[in-house]
């Protein structure tokens, strides 16, 4: 053994996954195929939508081509849209929801996957569900399909002219610095007039259906965003979640926890840190097991867990919907 290093663990390293467990599915294959053991302790409940009606009512205007584009937020979004639609309308119309004049968006690669899997292929995927990053995704699809409006949304402090040939206005997008990029604002400079018959020619309203949780806990502005480009919108809520408060079985993994602590904690939203808190508290686990280590999944992730556990940071951040990186960094802070 080189010098200086510590012995490697002789007992599988344990690695408890709070998301739901056919999410954290292929996470807990690549810890099972690295010799780690996943305890799956999914601390979450997704719920259908509180309003089936106003739900049922949006999807039959889908369905009725009402839209021209659909916008998704998340894979819960997908499997709840997914699962009502082909009860109302049959497995081959959903299959040919994603034709024109209907066109797809999904609100980062996990989405898009859930998407694929379900025979949709988007015909935007924003990189991550930041508004500017989902309103340049869109630009980009109508930009390839010659659609109208065209915008750009850019980064933080930059702005973007819109097409000139399809619109008679200029799009400036700027990220409001003080409030740390999380608000997002438009605002419109009018290009040199156009003749009448090119105004006359502008074409209607781009009509969008944007699917996502509770607007409570949205962290992109695109709603807003849409309207104030001059599109219609409508916000449709596919879901409601609440924390879990099912009893667990005493041979559960989350009983195993319990009795026999973790390795390592991996946080995949703040959703999560905060029903995994509720059900467990999470300082009285840290303290009752000191060597638990916590991993998250992204950097917005930090702050919300440091305030949940009084101070205590995560010690591996990784790569968003990247499960090797995770596991990589993981195995790395072990080796240090």
């Amino acid at each position: 053994m080189p010098a200086g290093k510590p012995a490697q663990k002789t007992t599988p390293i344990r690695v408890v996954l709070t998301q739901r467990a056919d999410l954290a599915a292929p996470l807990a294959a690549a810890l099972r195929a690295r010799g780690a053991r996943p305890l799956q302790v999914p601390v979450t409940r997704w719920l259908p939508p509180p309003n089936p009606a106003r739900f049922d009512a949006a999807l039959a205007k889908a369905h009725a081509r009402a839209y021209d584009w659909i916008l998704f937020s998340n894979q819960h979004t997908v499997h709840f849209f997914v699962e009502r639609y082909r009860e109302l309308f049959g497995a081959a119309a959903l299959r040919s929801l994603a034709l024109a004049p209907t066109r797809l968006c999904a609100y980062g690669p996990m989405t898009a996957r859930a998407l694929r899997a379900m025979r949709l292929p988007p015909a935007a995927t924003a990189a991550d569900h930041k508004t500017p990053l989902i309103l340049s995704a869109l630009a980009a699809a109508m930009k390839t399909n010659g659609e109208a409006p065209l915008w750009s949304a850019v980064a933080e402090g930059a702005t973007a002219t819109g097409d000139t040939a399809l619109s008679d206005v200029r799009i400036m997008a700027v990220m409001n610095r003080s409030k740390r990029c999380r608000r997002f604002a438009l605002s419109r400079e009018a290009l040199p007039p156009h003749s009448k018959k090119n105004q006359n020619a502008q074409p209607p309203p781009l009509r969008f259906l944007v699917i996502r949780g509770s607007s409570r806990h949205a962290t992109e502005n695109v709603p807003q965003a849409l309207r104030n480009l001059g599109a219609r919108v409508e916000v449709l809520q596919g879901y409601v979640t609440q924390h879990d408060t099912r009893a667990f079985a005493p041979n559960s993994h989350a009983a195993d926890m319990l009795k026999n602590g973790a390795d390592w904690l991996v946080f995949a939203s703040a959703m999560a840190i905060a029903h995994f808190d509720r059900r467990f508290g999470v300082r009285k686990l840290l303290r009752r097991f000191p060597n638990i280590r916590v991993a998250v999944t992204n950097k917005t992730l930090c702050a919300a867990f440091k305030k949940t556990a009084g101070g205590v940071a995560p010690s591996v951040i990784a790569r968003p919907n990247d499960s090797g990186d995770l596991i990589e960094k993981i195995r790395g802070f072990l080796m240090e």
